[in-house]
């Protein structure tokens, strides 16, 4: 309709009628391309805004394994403690001395020794961080990451996912050393499943230099964990309340 008008004006060489109908056709791709840059915007910020939704719900359940991840750290390293001060007649490192310096070891409170066979089973008892990923997953693979205007936030989220990622290579570490220490305890006469009391642990490790040996290295592996899990809670905590901020 519009091209036969403009044939129709250049025919009839009214150039007047000719520009006015050029400028109609430039204001109108002009509007139509800001509409269509509006729309994919609106649908950039509604998909970030889902993204970031999902990243804060795997977020609080990443904070809770944590808590429960640090709980059963600090039982088994109270139970280790106890057995291997009494064993040793000494108090152990306040400081442990890693590729980055030393590192001040964390305080526990003295182990619950109600029931006293329980102690066994608080050496080996270990959870390890199985948090949900599946938000920061979605958003690599998709490049969904790509809609998250806020690049500090981005960075931070990549950070974050980055520790976690450190945290869990540790912990294949850590479940390393602790077949390390069930199979010198078998070796020793005893499991983690029996109600031996603790006489009787502080005994053999007095008496097994490698009993003593895989459990002291399990003691500082714990206390490793510990600072880790710590680490990652802060992070955690940090990286929500910017999330929440950014989605407010």
């Amino acid at each position: 309709m519009l091209l036969r008008r403009i044939t129709e004006h250049v025919k009839a060489q009214n150039w007047t009628a000719v520009a006015l109908d050029f400028l109609i056709v430039v204001v109108g791709v002009f509007i139509g391309i800001q509409v269509a840059n509006w729309n994919e915007r609106l649908a950039e910020r509604d998909t970030e805004a889902r993204l970031l939704t999902y990243l804060a719900e795997d977020l609080r359940a990443d904070m809770a394994a944590i808590e429960r991840a640090s709980i059963s750290a600090e039982w088994r390293i109270s139970a280790l403690d106890h057995v291997l001060r009494e064993a040793s007649g000494t108090a152990l490192p306040t400081a442990l001395f890693t590729e980055t310096g030393a590192v001040s070891v964390l305080e526990i409170a003295p182990f619950d020794m109600n029931p006293p066979y329980a102690i066994n089973k608080a050496m080996t008892l270990t959870r390890l961080l199985d948090g949900n990923r599946t938000a920061y997953e979605a958003m690599i693979s998709t490049s969904g990451i790509e809609t998250i205007t806020n690049r500090s936030l981005v960075r931070q989220i990549q950070q974050y996912y980055a520790r976690i990622d450190l945290v869990n290579n540790f912990e294949t570490r850590l479940i390393s050393t602790r077949e390390k220490l069930l199979d010198a305890q078998i070796a020793a006469g005893f499991s983690f499943e029996d109600t031996t009391p603790p006489a009787r642990i502080i005994e053999l490790l007095r008496t097994d230099a490698a009993l003593m040996a895989v459990t002291k290295d399990y003691w500082s592996f714990t206390d490793a964990h510990r600072h880790l899990l710590a680490d990652a809670a802060t992070r955690a905590d940090a990286l929500l309340a910017d999330i929440e901020k950014e989605r407010n």
